[in-house]
């Protein structure tokens, strides 16, 4: 199920005899959660990806903040080495360790995520972890989604050991599957940020510990704000689902502005109920969150920068058009631009392509067609050197030898009214609903 955010932050309750849809969203109670803005819509609907839009499948790993990455190195030294210890009075020593299983620790076992991978996926799919989560890989790293929705997963395991006769000895286990899942609005300046703990199995003395989250506002980032967190701490045991929601907000951000990496993290640990003992804390750390206020015309919106943007073309409703443009991507030009807000550059990659008439003649209700686009970074005058190219029926004559492979340009003529569409779409299915801003990659595709 695609999350289509309207704003505000919401609270759904899971217990083991009921499974509620995600599409049936329970009022926050005033003392859960404390927000400045009362204009936020506390409402959240399914929804399809818009037409014309593409989004990656997969981000992998991106460029973080500082904050983040300070906070992923705390996660990971936590997972490989840090445990609690406690000295009970009766001479009974007890060691606590919590960690996060994922490729970059030791106790990362192949066997064990193929293991678990159906085991986690099936409770999963029996509770409330949004089917967009469905495809999130074990790692810990690597998200799956879109532009406004991301999910993310790691296997994480809580094991209790006793000291007997001077050697540790694991007395209790629990494992689960921790989800990270993101979503935010391009017409709002806030997201959410959603904790699914999914316990897979508990063990011995491990049985009885309760799980607790809360979001760290430290890592937020200038021009981050939390508005308020919703989550009730409780025992871990199979058949429960764990569910937080922390709600973020950037500030108003004046026209141009662009807050470019913004973070809203959740802590977790697990407590004896007993003996108050904790185990150490973790931290789950989505991607970060883009906030602008730099379209024309558009309100402030935010996105998820590491998915790479894209457009899919319908190839019949342009059929001379994309025929240029498929062909060449198939002679060797990247079909994964770059967007150039920098009109100087745009203007030279025009007059480098498409020079005046006098130079390269255009038919009658023709127009000259460049591509890569004259507003990339990949454009004619920046990176096309090589020269130019052109195919059979395209009605251009180059005066120089053509340009071979992923070096150059291409120019073709193609009827005015479908250049003048294809270049419209530009903004109507990529720039402004998915906020392309200058520098950002997308992909050209088509249908």
């Amino acid at each position: 199920m695609h999350r289509n955010y309207q704003g505000g932050c919401v609270r759904r309750k899971v217990r083991a005899a009921i499974i509620v849809s995600l599409s049936v969203l329970l009022a926050v109670p005033a003392a859960s959660v404390a927000s400045a803005d009362s204009d936020l819509p506390p409402l959240l609907s399914p929804s399809e990806m818009p037409t014309g839009q593409y989004a990656s499948a997969d981000i992998g790993e991106q460029p973080v903040s500082a904050a983040r990455r300070a906070a992923s190195s705390t996660a990971r030294a936590l997972s490989q080495s840090d445990c609690v210890e406690e000295e009970g009075g009766d001479g009974i020593a007890i060691r606590v360790c919590n960690r996060e299983l994922t490729p970059d620790t030791p106790q990362f076992d192949a066997a064990v995520v193929a293991e678990t991978r159906a085991a986690s996926t099936a409770r999963a799919a029996a509770s409330s972890v949004p089917a967009d989560c469905a495809n999130a890989p074990l790692d810990g790293k690597t998200f799956v989604g879109d532009r406004t929705n991301v999910c993310g997963s790691k296997l994480n395991q809580l094991i209790i050991e006793q000291r007997i006769d001077g050697v540790w000895v694991v007395t209790g286990q629990n494992t689960s599957r921790i989800y990270s899942y993101v979503y935010t609005s391009t017409d709002l300046r806030t997201w959410v940020h959603e904790l699914y703990n999914v316990p897979i199995a508990v063990t011995g003395t491990a049985v009885g510990w309760w799980f607790y989250a809360q979001p760290d506002t430290s890592y937020c980032g200038a021009g981050c704000r939390s508005t308020g967190y919703d989550f009730e701490p409780s025992v871990f045991r199979l058949g429960y689902t764990h569910v937080g929601a922390s709600c973020w907000q950037a500030d108003v951000m004046t026209p141009g502005q662009v807050l470019p990496q913004l973070d809203g993290l959740w802590n977790w640990w697990y407590e004896n109920p007993v003996t108050h003992l904790q185990a150490s804390k973790s931290y789950a750390y989505p991607p970060s969150i883009r906030c602008d206020n730099a379209l024309p015309a558009r309100v402030p919106g935010c996105v998820i920068p590491g998915v790479q943007a894209g457009i899919k073309y319908n190839a019949a409703q342009l059929p001379d058009w994309s025929r240029h443009v498929i062909l060449a991507q198939q002679s060797g030009l990247p079909s994964v631009l770059t967007r150039s807000q920098l009109e100087s550059w745009n203007q030279a990659n025009r007059a480098t392509s498409c020079p005046d008439a006098a130079w390269l003649p255009r038919p009658a209700g023709y127009q000259c067609d460049e591509y890569p686009f004259a507003s990339t970074r990949e454009g004619a005058s920046i990176t096309g050197a090589a020269g130019a190219r052109t195919f059979a029926d395209c009605q251009v004559n180059l005066r120089y030898p053509a340009s071979v492979g992923a070096s150059g340009y291409s120019i073709c003529m193609v009827p005015k009214e479908q250049n003048e569409l294809a270049g419209s779409q530009i903004n109507t299915y990529l720039i402004n609903p998915q906020r392309v801003l200058d520098g950002d990659k997308y992909l050209v595709a088509f249908q």
